[in-house]
């Protein structure tokens, strides 16, 4: 498998390019800010804290030095609102650095004299983008500055119109930008949208999650085991949900966390995507065989009884295994207790040679300024500069993502799932209708419909939403 190095560089000076600003704004000087050092791997470089040993845990490790109070635009002491979906923008009183990210603001409010707000903390994340689009759709700002989920912003928010462009607004060609992915979301050879190194822990993949008491019970192997005998495929998958369903006890070997019956998944595990993106071409891919494949062996699974898409099956411990996002694994450790509950890879499929081709970066954290916003643009990028430099320290990949696991091995096989897709990004795009009528539903496997049947009876609607999407609609 390949394997990511992660290298210690030494410390780094970043310039913020300076602008003549307009408008409300003065003057924009040259900011020349202390970077403490970078970290570097073959899917670009991340800016940290303070230096270390290789590996992937070394990213942002530590505090910054600070940043100068002096030098900055001059914004009149009007207030600058950034926003996110999640709470994370804002200082948290949770994080071990919390004094550091009160200084951090406190310091570039002084240096654009200006007042900084956060908006939007608290909310999912389509809610969030909804809320933007609409108030963009009035020609208003939602916020000046905006931190959004790739998949949803790129690439509807600039074909709408909704976003000012970067290009000579901030400095792209800074290391704290992932030039990869930034270059991904170019749009008619502008930026819109520009993607900053964070913590790795954001690009941790979906795997399988398994209730170790019923697998000790039943004396079978568990996944984790598979995974370390080389030997966890759909073919030991299903052996496994199959020895571990009971019917007599109301007991699944595997719960689907929503109505596809893990499609979604599965897809993912046989190196597949519902959408391929062929450059500028963008194409219905759930009729490719590999695709047909993932659907048929869910369609398998429900008919032999072995995988339930109720609620919460996995969380009663009424299932053995669950497929899930790294993220609902607090949830299970509350329901199950932090020593039940186990977590490794998805079961490799037949397209897939190995997990460098299943863990690929689909989507990141993504930043943008509004086109409306009523102050200045390059101020607003200056800003943007110094906020998004320092501010992916408060956690290592590790701190970010223990809370979900009960176990080191766990950790382990999350943080490897970071590692593969920070190696390899391949930017996914959230398609409103497709995803919501289609990938979210039981693929016809309930009533028995061939997955070709099924695939091809979806596929002019899809194809026809998907190029709606790039098409600005």
């Amino acid at each position: 498998m390949k394997k990511m190095l992660l290298r210690a560089l030494s410390a780094l000076t970043v310039v913020s390019l300076a602008a003549v600003g307009s408008g409300c704004g003065k003057k924009v000087q040259e900011v020349t800010s202390e970077i403490v050092t970078t970290v570097s791997g073959s899917g670009g470089t991340y800016v940290s804290g303070t230096a270390g040993t290789d590996g992937i845990d070394n990213i942002n490790s530590g505090a910054p030095s600070g940043v100068s109070t002096t030098g900055g635009f001059d914004f009149g002491g009007a207030a600058v609102t950034i926003s996110k979906w999640d709470k994370g923008a804002e200082p948290l009183a949770s994080s071990p650095t919390y004094k550091k990210e009160l200084e951090l603001i406190s310091s570039l409010e002084k240096k654009y004299n200006c007042k900084i707000k956060f908006k939007g903390t608290g909310e999912d994340s389509l809610v969030y983008m909804k809320n933007i689009s609409s108030t963009a759709a009035g020609k208003s700002a939602y916020a000046d500055i905006m931190i959004m989920p790739s998949d949803t912003a790129y690439p509807s928010m600039g074909l709408k119109g909704y976003l000012a462009e970067l290009d000579g607004i901030i400095d792209l060609s800074s290391s704290q930008w992932n030039k990869e992915a930034s270059a991904i979301m170019v749009q008619n050879g502008k930026h819109y949208l520009a993607a900053p190194y964070s913590n790795i822990g954001s690009l941790a993949g979906g795997g399988v999650f398994f209730n170790k008491k019923l697998f000790k019970a039943a004396g079978v192997k568990t996944p984790e085991e598979y995974v370390a005998a080389n030997n966890w495929n759909w073919n030991t998958f299903k052996e496994v949900a199959q020895k571990l369903t009971d019917a007599s006890k109301g007991q699944y070997g595997v719960a689907s966390v929503s109505k596809n019956y893990a499609v979604t998944f599965l897809l993912t595990s046989n190196a597949t995507r519902s959408v391929l993106n062929n450059g500028s071409k963008h194409t219905f891919n759930l009729d490719s065989p590999a695709a047909i494949a993932a659907i048929s062996l869910a369609g398998e699974m429900k008919n032999n009884g072995w995988i339930t898409n109720e609620s919460n099956v996995f969380q009663n411990g009424q299932a053995a295994m669950t497929l899930a996002n790294w993220y609902a694994g607090e949830g299970y450790l509350n329901a199950l207790g932090s020593d039940n509950v186990g977590f490794t890879f998805l079961p490799l499929g037949s397209n897939a040679k190995d997990y460098s081709e299943v863990y690929v970066g689909t989507g990141l954290d993504v930043v943008g300024i509004s086109a409306f916003t009523k102050l200045d643009k390059k101020g607003l990028g200056s800003l943007l500069m110094d906020y998004t430099a320092r501010y992916n320290w408060r956690a290592t990949a590790a701190q970010s993502l223990e809370k979900h696991f009960g176990d080191s091995a766990s950790l382990d096989r999350a943080l490897k799932t970071a590692e593969y897709a920070y190696a390899k990004l391949d930017l996914q795009t959230y398609y409103l209708g497709f995803t919501d009528t289609y990938l979210w539903t039981d693929f016809g496997i309930d009533s028995k419909t061939s997955a070709q049947a099924y695939v091809a009876s979806i596929k002019a609607n899809c194809q026809s939403i998907i190029d709606g999407v790039w098409a600005g609609n």
